[in-house]
C-alpha cells in the first residue's frame, strides 16, 4: 500500500473541527509531509472578520428508542455535527426530524455539514 493511503488511513477516522484536540493531532502529521507555517489564535479571537470557534469536543452522541440504541453519533467522524448544540430529553420523531441533517433518499448515508464551525447563529 502507498504511503498516501497509510497517511490517509490516520487521517480519515479524525473527528475534525477549526478547534480540537483531533485538529492539534492533525497538523503535526501534515507539517511533516508539506512545508507550510502554523499560526494560531485564541478562541473568541477576532481575526480578519471572524471569530475563532472554542474548543469542540463531542463526548456522546445517541439517540434511543424505547430505551434501545438506534444510532451511535461516535461511531464514525462525520456522525455528529460539527458544534452542534447539546440536547438531552424525549421528543416524537417528526421534531427530531427538524433538528437532524440526513437525505431522505440515502437513508444510511452521512452528511457532511460545516455551516455551524462559522455561522454559531445557525446552531439548531
Amino acid at each position: 500500500m502507498s504511503y498516501m493511503m497509510e497517511l490517509l488511513k490516520k487521517i480519515y477516522p479524525l473527528r475534525l473541527a477549526p478547534v480540537s484536540d483531533e485538529t492539534d493531532g492533525l497538523v503535526p502529521l501534515l507539517t511533516a509531509e508539506l512545508p507550510f507555517s502554523v499560526h494560531e489564535y485564541q478562541s473568541g479571537l477576532e481575526h480578519n472578520g471572524w471569530t475563532v470557534p472554542l474548543k469542540w469536543k463531542p463526548l456522546k452522541a445517541e439517540i434511543r428508542k424505547d430505551g434501545r440504541l438506534i444510532y451511535d453519533g461516535m461511531k464514525h467522524p462525520l456522525g455528529v455535527i460539527g458544534y452542534g448544540t447539546s440536547f438531552q430529553g424525549v421528543v416524537p420523531l417528526n421534531e427530531l426530524k427538524k433538528h437532524l441533517s440526513y437525505h431522505p433518499e440515502l437513508p444510511d448515508s452521512l452528511v457532511y455539514h460545516c455551516d455551524y464551525y462559522y455561522k454559531k447563529w445557525l446552531r439548531d
